[in-house]
């Protein structure tokens, strides 16, 4: 009968140990995924930054982009519009020349 008891007390000091091995093991595991959970995301929010800066520079890159292109025109008008300035001109200063009686000056002032 004793021993019976003894194998009884080794089998629960067995399964005591394998109980607190288990938990230990658990507890472990547990660490190791927070672990895991933080480095993801972190990786997580660094490729959703990259994303975001990726499509703030996109952005930028387009309207510099529509910047140029509206000052280019911009500057395109100014030029067509001094261009038609200057074949009227001529022709306006002739007009008044003539009107004050001065037809042999030239209309560039010569």
């Amino acid at each position: 009968m004793e021993e019976v008891l003894q194998r009884l007390l080794n089998v629960e000091k067995e399964a005591a140990a394998r109980v607190k091995a288990a938990e230990a093991e658990s507890a472990r595991l547990d660490e190791e995924g927070r672990r895991e959970a933080a480095a993801l995301r972190v990786r997580l929010l660094a490729e959703l930054e990259a994303e975001a800066d990726a499509r703030v520079a996109a952005r930028t890159a387009e309207a510099e982009a529509r910047r140029r292109e509206v000052m280019a025109k911009a500057g395109q008008e100014i030029q067509d519009y001094a261009r038609r300035l200057r074949e009227r001109l001529p022709a306006a200063v002739r007009t008044v020349v003539d009107a004050l009686g001065f037809p042999d000056v030239q209309a560039d002032g010569k």
